[in-house]
């Protein structure tokens, strides 16, 4: 973990120093300035670090500075982060932060590891500003899925039998979600105790007749998670 913060402070701190490069100017006559931000999307979808951890999310967003109505040509824009949960490239490295002849300026917002929340761009020129935020959605869908190995036992009057019960634990990106605790719940019978996750998020253990007879509905659950299964336990006897 040490390691990861110390790289994303690298990256940030690297990335400053090539926002720092570009100064904005203020107007000198009396024209009238709008700077507009856009961007393709207001939503990161953050992933757990130790499943993707070398892939960053990146948002294209385009500056914009206009004067009385038309486009500001080879005017500079700056970069502000108010949350700096992450950095901002500009995409060409030869213009950076130099409006085109269309009065724009082209750049990419990138974090790698985001905790929630939001963060806002701030971009200014001539005086004026404009900004967008970031919305980091956390990954936190779950699914789940119930396994028994056998859904229908035979069992004499007097005698118990059991089948193997089997989870697997995923987060909504479809990896297996490890150290997990899984609550197990049934109509009848009884369980064995459940370990936690592996680390390909899975985990099973014994579900027992108890003697008993029947339909039986077993349930798993983790967080807002669940899934059901189905149990017929029959005796021998007609």
């Amino acid at each position: 973990m040490r390691s990861q913060t110390l790289l994303i402070a690298c990256i940030v701190a690297f990335s400053l120093l090539l926002l720092a490069g570009c100064v904005e100017t203020s107007d000198t006559d009396d024209s009238v300035v709008t700077v507009n931000l856009y961007s393709l999307t207001d939503t990161i979808r953050c992933t757990l670090w130790d499943e993707m951890p070398h892939t960053p999310n990146r948002v294209p967003m385009i500056a914009e500075v206009l004067r009385d109505g038309q486009p500001a040509i080879g005017v500079p824009i700056s970069i502000d982060l108010h949350a700096a949960q992450g950095w901002c490239v500009y995409n060409d490295s030869l213009q950076q932060c130099t409006t085109y002849v269309n009065g724009r300026v082209e750049f990419t917002y990138v974090t790698i590891s985001c905790h929630g929340g939001c963060d806002t761009i701030i971009v200014s020129a001539l005086g004026k500003s404009a900004s967008a935020f970031v919305y980091f959605d956390m990954d936190t869908m779950y699914t789940l899925d119930l396994h028994v190995s056998r859904d229908t036992l035979y069992v004499p009057v007097g005698s118990e039998d059991s089948t193997v019960i089997s989870v697997w634990l995923k987060t909504g990106m479809g990896v297996g979600l490890a150290d997990s605790t899984i609550t197990l719940m049934a109509s009848g019978g009884r369980f064995d105790y459940l370990p936690p996750t592996d680390s390909m998020g899975r985990a099973s253990t014994w579900w027992h007749t108890n003697h008993e007879y029947g339909l039986f509905t077993l349930l798993a659950s983790f967080s807002h998670a669940t899934d059901t299964a189905r149990i017929v336990v029959d005796s021998l006897l007609r």
